[in-house]
């Protein structure tokens, strides 16, 4: 009798946290018909009932973080899939001399930690730290892309957006490697606003200090700064704290 009570009772706490975790996502984000879940790369060409479904059978943990907080070290195991909700966070390298080297800016509807969770050493391959306050839903592989109860045909479309994804991560980090192959900073930062451009337009919006920027781009603070200043002179850029604006012709030469 006790034994019978005992799973009603575990059943019951099953059912209570799956409910817990759509309300939570109704609750931070609306119905899950309009929620931002909807549409990102995860789940790019799923309906909005696939997609509830998906998320009752794989059972994401929901997690918030503030600002500063640390997600993951280099070399933390991370064997699952993050899909950043709210907030933002940088990837980066800490070197040992305590200098830091930013590999990526992420924010909502981004992939956290993509690498290691397909990877076979399920480690995570930088740190990931949070630059405000936000939340995002961890997926483990057991119960996301090794789950067998998830149908076929969604489980096709999940990998297809997750080769995508790891597509687009491999040709960024082949245009950063092109970046850096710049000996000057000018020449590095005229690559980032063209390549910035694409997207932007003229008006570029940062949400990185001069400090994060500097360190994407592996140049001291006080070079940046400098450069910056002389290539307002030039009449290449104008700014201010969080907008650059380019009033060169996208035609320069790099």
């Amino acid at each position: 009798m006790r034994t019978a009570q005992l799973r009603q009772k575990n059943a019951d706490l099953e059912r209570l946290e799956r409910l817990e975790r759509l309300e939570w996502l109704k609750e931070r984000h609306g119905s899950l018909s309009t929620t931002k879940v909807i549409g990102t790369k995860l789940f790019k060409g799923l309906s909005s009932g696939q997609v509830a479904t998906l998320v009752d059978m794989a059972r994401p943990v929901s997690r918030s973080f503030v600002k500063g907080e640390l997600i993951w070290q280099e070399g933390d195991t991370a064997g699952g899939i993050g899909l950043l909700l709210e907030g933002t966070m940088l990837c980066q390298f800490h070197q040992v001399d305590g200098k830091q080297q930013l590999v990526r800016f992420m924010g909502p509807g981004d992939l956290i930690n993509l690498e290691a969770g397909v990877s076979e050493k399920k480690t995570s391959p930088a740190c990931f730290e949070a630059t405000g306050n936000g939340a995002f839903l961890w997926f483990s592989n057991s119960s996301f892309l090794e789950n067998p109860s998830i149908p076929l045909e969604t489980l096709s479309v999940i990998q297809a957006n997750v080769l995508a994804s790891l597509a687009e991560d491999t040709i960024r980090l082949m245009k950063r490697v092109d970046l850096l192959s710049n000996q000057k900073v000018r020449g590095r930062l005229l690559k980032l606003f063209d390549s910035l451009r694409e997207e932007q337009g003229n008006t570029l919006q940062f949400d990185l200090s001069q400090e994060k920027l500097a360190q994407h781009l592996c140049v001291d603070r006080s070079s940046l700064s400098l450069e910056l200043n002389r290539m307002r002179r030039d009449g290449l850029i104008d700014f201010d704290r969080k907008e650059i604006t380019l009033k060169y012709p996208a035609s320069n030469c790099l």
